[in-house]
């Protein structure tokens, strides 16, 4: 679930892939995934000034 939540895929493709009913665990991992995203560009973004 953390590969297609960090490619992109949104909570309800998710839950059609992995079987999951309860959307909460599933947003439990989206959200470490936009995490990561966010997080990603690390300190060279704070030098260039460019954040995607």
């Amino acid at each position: 679930m953390i590969l297609h939540a960090e490619s992109g895929a949104n909570i309800h493709q998710i839950a059609a892939w992995s079987g999951h009913e309860p959307l909460k665990e599933i947003e439990r991992y989206t959200k470490r995934a936009e995490k990561r995203r966010l997080l990603s560009p690390g300190p060279s973004a704070l030098k260039t000034g460019k954040f995607p």
